[in-house]
């Protein structure tokens, strides 16, 4: 008897999160993304007046570069805002990172999102230009 093979049926998110995955590995060189998105956020509070958010953002700098071992390498490609928070397969919302730092972001949320590595449903998944 003969068996049949069905294929899973992909969805559209699916399907165009597939070939965005190659966009963002061509801009990353295959190189992790998360170090410099930390650094672009610090650099944002670097000379800003002390605040609450300051301090928080540099607090969790400071975590995120002794948190984890950066392999360099992406393997993994991130959506900063979730799908389930409404996010979408934009270049920006997009990133490439190493299995460390992806790690790293899912388990302490809090400072992933003050670093700009994970959104709230209600944050825009704009990456701001540098100044």
């Amino acid at each position: 008897m003969k068996r049949s093979r069905i294929k899973p049926k992909v969805s559209d998110f699916e399907r165009e999160f597939r070939a965005m995955k190659l966009i963002v590995h061509e801009r990353s060189q295959g190189v992790c993304e998360a170090a410099a998105l930390v650094a672009q956020r610090v650099l944002e509070f670097l000379y800003a007046p002390d605040s609450e958010e300051h301090t928080a953002v540099l607090d969790a700098a400071k975590e995120f570069l002794a948190g984890r071992e950066c392999l360099g390498r992406a393997t993994n490609t991130h959506h900063r805002k979730y799908r389930s928070r409404g996010g979408t397969n934009s270049l920006d919302n997009l990133i490439d990172l190493c299995g460390p730092c992806h790690e790293w972001i899912h388990a302490y949320p809090i400072e992933s999102n003050l670093l700009g590595l994970s959104l709230h449903a209600n944050e825009s998944e704009e990456i701001p230009s540098p100044h």
